[in-house]
This record gives C-alpha cells, structure tokens and sequence, in this order.
C-alpha cells in the first residue's frame, strides 16, 4: 500500500516578504485545522531575526488561539527583556497581537 500523504514539497517564492506570507499562511491552515478538528496544537518558535516576519503575518493569520501552545525552542542567555532575547521578539512580532492565552 502506498502512503497518501504527500512528500516534502518545494515552492519558489520571489521575496523574502513572500517567504514569510507563504510560511504564515501554510502554517495557519495546519492550526486551523487541528483547532478545528478539536486538537490542542503544539508549536516550538525558532528566535533570531529570520522568523520575525513568519511571526507578523501568522499572528493576523490564524482564526483562533484558544488551544495553541507556544514554545520557546531557541533562546539566548540574556535576560528576557534584553533586546537580544529571542523571547521578547516573540511576544512583541506574536503573542501582543493575538488572542493567546497567557499561560499558553
């Protein structure tokens, strides 16, 4: 029997905006619909500056936070509130703009 789920797949995108839009987009119909279907949704967020835009445009993306988890799974040893924290670019690019419960 041959698996039905489709392998890794490539898309060319132009910009690096449209990078982030595509990974946003991508990454919200996945939350969509695990939260849809009644799951609890686990997500390990990368720091540095390279997701910052993914972060942007995910947080105006998905329809509902309500059972979405967050995880940091990147940090530096600064203190959260250093500007090189990759905490605080998380909660000001994500979390301030969404709906996510604070102890999630």
């Amino acid at each position: 029997m041959t698996d039905p789920t489709p392998g890794p797949i490539l898309e060319i995108v132009a910009t690096p905006p449209d990078a982030a839009q595509l990974a946003a987009d991508t990454i919200a119909r996945w939350i969509d619909a695990d939260v849809a279907a009644g799951r609890i949704v686990h997500i390990a967020l990368a720091g540095g500056s390279t997701p910052r835009e993914t972060y942007r445009r995910l947080a105006q993306a998905v329809h509902e936070w309500t059972n979405v988890h967050l995880w940091l799974a990147d940090e530096r040893m600064v203190a959260p509130e250093s500007d090189d924290a990759n905490i605080r670019m998380i909660r000001h690019t994500l979390i301030a703009a969404t709906t996510i419960p604070p102890a999630q």
